[in-house]
């Protein structure tokens, strides 16, 4: 009697689809910056400002709102301490602001940011996490007429969650929101470890800026690297 031929075993199931990061990033970059511009165009569909009101009235507000995207304007400044710490500070300037706009929606431009305080008019603004990398912060009330200043956030990053090349760290040119000009200055701790490739002795240093993005507000403007080096620090006489 013949012997039965060998069973082979079962074909293996193919690996699950591998996503890269970048393009994930892409893909969610693209999408709050979306979501935040039809936001900011519209306005919130809701009323929490603590003064009374109607979602119906926040509505017909938001219907009547001017679109803002076009006036807004960043500078942001990272100070890298000794500790390695990122201690940002997002300047977002509103040249015109809509009448009756009660909160603003910001996107952090990393997950691992953390949130220190939001400020305007030299007093700090109650904010909420909304989504995955969105606050939204509301404003004081103002009398009629009055301007308001810029909104400012300040917020802490690890050095350690930056990209890094053959060059170094790389930083995220991201805004909060769409805006028409963006600009990223570094400032160094004269205690720590870092300087700045091929100037040692400069203290701070703007890393990009683009004025004018020619009328079309931007979320992204790509990335940078930080310039930075070891410091070399004097050997004590003996």
């Amino acid at each position: 009697m013949a012997a039965a031929p060998p069973t082979l075993p079962p074909p293996a199931p193919p690996p699950p689809p591998r996503y890269r990061g970048g393009v994930l990033w892409a893909v969610l970059g693209g999408l709050l910056a979306g979501v935040t511009l039809a936001w900011m165009l519209a306005g919130p569909g809701r009323i929490e400002n603590g003064a009374g009101g109607s979602v119906k009235e926040a509505g017909q507000r938001a219907a009547t709102r001017p679109p803002i995207a076009e006036a807004v304007r960043e500078t942001d400044t990272w100070r890298l301490g000794a500790d390695g710490m990122i201690e940002a500070t997002s300047r977002v300037t509103f040249s015109v602001w809509p009448e009756g706009a009660e909160a603003v929606l910001l996107i952090l431009p990393y997950p691992e940011a953390r949130i220190v305080r939001v400020r305007q008019d030299g007093a700090e603004l109650r904010w909420q996490m909304r989504a995955l990398l969105a606050i939204e912060a509301w404003l004081r009330p103002l009398p009629p007429g009055a301007k308001r200043g810029p909104v400012v956030v300040e917020w802490e990053l690890p050095l350690g969650v930056l990209a890094r090349d053959e060059r170094g760290y790389r930083a995220r040119l991201r805004a909060l929101l769409p805006v028409v000009s963006y600009r990223l200055d570094l400032a160094l701790d004269p205690d720590g470890p870092w300087a700045f490739r091929g100037d040692p002795r400069a203290a701070e240093k703007t890393l990009f800026s683009q004025e004018d993005t020619g009328g079309m507000p931007r979320l992204k403007f790509g990335s940078c690297g930080l310039g930075l080096t070891q410091r070399v620090r004097p050997v004590a006489a003996q």
